[in-house]
């Protein structure tokens, strides 16, 4: 299952080192003003556990997304047409 997690700001070095040995080293890119962590884990329940070591270390967390449409961190969000 793959995820997008878009943070306010950084989450602490501790968190990142628990993130990469739990769940395998996410893709991590900023884009102002948050920083956002993309990668893949086995089902919704390590979805839950990666956001609760985010939550525990203080990291605020913006927006989840599963199985996100961009293919990759550099393609641009959608933007919306009025």
């Amino acid at each position: 299952m793959r995820y997008e997690i878009r943070l306010s700001g950084r989450p602490p070095q501790a968190a990142t080192g628990l993130i990469d040995s739990r769940f395998g080293t996410p893709i991590v890119y900023s884009d102002p003003p948050a920083t956002v962590l993309v990668g893949t884990v086995a089902d919704q329940a390590a979805v839950r556990a990666l956001l609760t070591l985010l939550w525990d270390a203080g990291t605020g967390v913006l927006s989840v997304a599963i199985n996100p449409t961009r293919s990759k961190p550099t393609d641009k969000p959608p933007t919306a047409s009025c």
